[in-house]
């Protein structure tokens, strides 16, 4: 009896216990992505450069008093989804969402030049800053992370959370460039 009791305790455990060493899969693209590629590949004619899925990548450099104290490259840190919208271009999380911001592409008067606007919900910080195409498959565009959401950017990026009083000699700068996955077309440029 003591024997099967612990069988049958060591099944239930191995079988229970989540398997730590489980890497996520690196092609899975969450249902909204695939929805939006679909819009996507089935009105590609009609689409606008900008329409699409991008991945960004971010340099953000910190400053202390104008003196450089930390660079540091984060590669893929998000995936956007842009559609437009009537005259704007609206930028949505891979899952469709602006749960955290509500933010937009509008046409400059500049060719392939556009605002980017942003305003960050929680902190009720606002980015508008120019967006540069540099060609169908690249957005770069660079801006201080704004007062609001300094404290929640330094965590990122210094991994240790700012001290009080810390901010007032500090400035993060952030340069982005998005790279567009989908849908690619090869003769634009």
């Amino acid at each position: 009896m003591k024997k099967s009791a612990i069988l049958f305790f060591l099944i239930f455990y191995f079988a229970c216990t989540p398997n730590l060493n489980i890497k996520p899969d690196s092609a899975y693209i969450v249902p909204a992505e695939v929805n939006y590629r679909k819009y996507f590949k089935s009105n590609y004619k009609s689409l606008d450069t900008l329409e699409g899925v991008w991945i960004e990548y971010v340099v953000g450099t910190l400053y202390d008093n104008g003196k450089v104290i930390e660079r540091k490259e984060i590669a893929k840190r998000a995936r956007w989804i842009v559609i437009k919208e009537g005259s704007y271009y609206k930028i949505l999380n891979e899952y469709g969402e602006q749960n955290k911001y509500e933010a937009s592409f509008e046409k400059n008067n500049v060719k392939n030049s556009y605002i980017f606007n942003c305003l960050f919900i929680k902190t009720k910080d606002r980015v508008e800053v120019e967006a540069k195409l540099i060609n169908s498959k690249t957005i770069e565009m660079a801006y201080n992370a704004p007062k609001g959401i300094f404290e929640e950017s330094y965590r990122e990026f210094m991994l240790t959370d700012l001290l009080n009083g810390e901010q007032k000699k500090l400035e993060l700068f952030w340069q982005f460039s998005w790279i567009k996955i989908f849908p690619l077309n090869e003769t634009k440029d």
